[in-house]
């Protein structure tokens, strides 16, 4: 993900990786919602949307 990230920001795109720490594996965002929202959240509250290249 982390090349992926550097990828679309390379190309112009708005694009930042956010890492959710947990002990759930790929499971987190299911075991763990509150914390997956706060990631969002931050991440959403931006009032600029970069458009595709």
């Amino acid at each position: 993900m982390w090349e992926c990230t550097a990828r679309w920001a390379e190309a112009g795109w708005d694009a930042e990786y956010r890492h959710l720490p947990t002990t759930h594996g790929h499971d987190a965002f299911l075991a763990e919602p509150e914390a997956l929202a706060a990631l969002l959240r931050d991440g959403l509250a931006s009032d600029v949307v970069a458009a595709a290249p």
